[in-house]
């Protein structure tokens, strides 16, 4: 067993495309507001006119949390996992995982890209891994 939406979700355009290998979010086609989770109405000018737009996967790390708990045993091997808010360069806030980088070695602040990670055929997530720090001369 696993934890994932019900099939009525995964119609949603966000996780076709995610299962596809590509992070897309809702954009206003009036005043170009990206939003998450998915409504059908935009919360800055209150228009109904909305495209699906694929995301760079650039990111931020706004905050995180580390799971010690398991809370279904499809997440035991994988405990203690990070729960984290990053802060996507589109503006969008979004819920996610972070892998690849140790807990005591995240820091606020520092960038993130996604890695979406199948987790079957047709079922896949977004997480965020460190992107490699850039020096300037």
């Amino acid at each position: 067993m696993s934890i994932r939406p019900n099939d009525e979700i995964l119609q949603e355009p966000f996780w076709k495309a995610l299962a596809q290998g590509q992070l897309r979010m809702q954009r206003c086609c009036e005043c170009g507001t990206f939003r998450h989770p998915p409504s059908p109405i935009c919360h800055k000018c209150a228009s109904f006119e909305m495209e699906w737009t694929p995301l760079g996967g650039g990111a931020r790390l706004y905050s995180f949390t580390v799971a010690r708990h398991s809370v279904h045993t499809s997440l035991d091997a994988k405990m203690p996992y990070v729960i984290a808010l990053v802060d996507l360069d589109e503006g969008v806030r979004m819920v996610s995982s972070i892998s690849g980088i140790a807990a005591s070695d995240l820091r606020i602040g520092m960038r993130l890209k996604c890695s979406i990670e199948k987790v079957s055929a047709d079922f896949a997530l977004p997480y965020f891994v460190p992107e490699p720090e850039t020096k300037t001369p």
